[in-house]
């Protein structure tokens, strides 16, 4: 009785999310009626898969009209992401939706599932019937198919053999994940591996403009910025914590929040204003003992989602937790230092990396060699037994490596990396030997063997590497 109710809610739910689409559709008749492709993003994504799709977007079609749908999630998006972007038309559309909970169970009425094919299919059917002849209406999924795969990807990516089954029965089934996301003899792209390393290469073959803010919201928060200092000279820098807020994220956690604080002293004592932004927040009373260069929208009284976006668009350097923020900033040519990244062979271009550590199942810490050698075979995404090519199909590094955890930076491992960081921008330090001879150990599938200007930091290899080596 219960799924047969729950199938009646959820047409019902669908009937009225499809006239709300449609109404949306109109709402933006002028720019879907002259594009050349349109992206609708499918199922719920962060920001970092957001952005990153939306960098895809405009580099795969650099020079045509493009127009970005993505659903505004409750939290952990930017409904002003659109401002920033100068070749691109971005439409933030809320996600709605009923949360109920019935039985102990909680119920999503449309659910996702059905929703975001819906609104895939409506915006095919009405740009074929009011757009131009050959435009092109993607998914996300359709979408990453397209990224290029580089030489060495090609050699491990395994491609679908056959359909994947275990899809509930649906309305819209044709624009559903699976068939959006897998192609028989194509390859397998719902993985890290191929998302960011494809990312790599594609910004290494196609430049675009860099993002920014119209030039009156920027003015403002110069203004607000250099006010809250006194009018004082300094340099910004653009700083985010990270927290993944549930059990089953704590691979997207920073290190505790206080773990910061000698590095921000660092970062101010260089001349540097630093722009608290991301997932946690630091006390007023830490922040009122600097007169004003550590601050916080709240503390600047502006709008965060401006305060972020001019973060990850006009600082001069970032600092933060993997991925997303930085990511940003790194994109938009800002020198960047990624803190507690993971999965270890993660990069992008434009950024310096220090890693997590490992501990194996025998709760003994990898060694620097094995870290950047086999650490990418772990992806917090990934399944490692989709991939078993790149495991030298060797059952017992497949099992040994399901036992592994991660270790978040200390303190003194995010000072140390700042200090380097900061040592390098003074320097303008080229890639030293050292830094060179262990990329070398990365597999040549890992992203960061793929960006072209990604590099460890050298407090990293101070600490693991060269100890180890004495």
């Amino acid at each position: 009785m219960l799924s047969s109710l729950f199938k009646l809610a959820a047409h019902t739910a669908l009937f009225i999310m499809k006239r709300r689409w449609n109404g949306y559709l109109e709402r933006n008749r002028a720019a879907l009626a002259e594009a050349d492709v349109v992206v609708v993003m499918s199922s719920p994504r962060a920001f970092g898969t957001l952005y990153a799709s939306l960098d895809d977007t405009r580099r795969l079609f650099a020079g045509k009209k493009i127009v970005f749908i993505y659903h505004l999630e409750p939290v952990g998006q930017n409904p002003l992401l659109g401002i920033a972007v100068p070749d691109a038309t971005v439409i933030a559309v809320p996600r709605r939706r009923w949360d109920l909970q019935v039985l102990g169970r909680q119920l999503e009425l449309p659910p996702d599932d059905w929703h975001d094919p819906m609104s895939h299919a409506l915006t095919d059917a009405w740009v074929k019937k009011h757009g131009k002849p050959d435009a092109e209406v993607l998914n996300a999924f359709m979408l990453w198919r397209r990224l290029p795969v580089s030489e060495a990807t090609e050699k491990v990516l395994p491609r679908v053999r056959e359909m994947p089954g275990g899809e509930r029965p649906a309305p819209y089934r044709a624009y559903g994940k699976i068939n959006s996301a897998y192609a028989v003899g194509e390859f397998h792209v719902l993985n890290e591996l191929h998302m960011y390393g494809a990312w790599n290469t594609l910004r290494a073959r196609q430049d675009v403009a860099p993002m920014a803010l119209p030039d009156d919201l920027k003015t403002g928060m110069l203004d607000a910025l250099a006010a809250a200092r006194g009018g004082r000279p300094a340099k910004l820098c653009g700083f985010h914590t990270r927290y993944g807020g549930q059990s089953d994220k704590t691979h997207r956690d920073g290190s505790p929040v206080e773990f910061y604080i000698p590095a921000i002293r660092k970062l101010v004592d260089a001349g540097y204003q630093v722009m608290i932004q991301g997932d946690r927040g630091f006390h007023s009373r830490f922040m009122d003992t600097f007169d004003g260069m550590v601050v916080d929208p709240e503390r600047l009284g502006v709008d965060k989602n401006v305060f972020r976006l001019f973060c990850g668009c006009h600082s001069d350097i970032f600092v933060g937790d993997w991925p997303v923020a930085p990511q940003l900033a790194a994109s938009n040519g800002i020198p960047a230092l990624i803190v507690n990244a993971w999965p270890v062979g993660w990069g992008v271009n434009g950024a310096q990396v220090y890693y997590r550590g490992i501990r194996g199942g025998d709760g003994r810490r990898w060694d620097a060699e094995r870290t950047l050698r086999q650490g990418p075979l772990i992806s917090c995404n990934t399944v490692p037994h989709d991939f078993p090519e790149l495991f030298g199909n060797d059952d017992d590094l497949i099992a040994e490596i399901a036992q592994c955890d991660q270790i978040p930076l200390q303190e003194d491992e995010i000072l140390a990396a700042v200090t380097a960081f900061l040592e390098d921008l003074e320097s303008g330090a080229p890639e030293t030997n050292r830094q060179a001879d262990l990329a070398r150990l990365f597999p040549d599938w890992s992203p960061i063997a793929m960006a072209t200007d990604c590099r460890l930091n050298r407090a990293w290899i101070d600490r693991y590497a060269e100890q180890a080596a004495s």
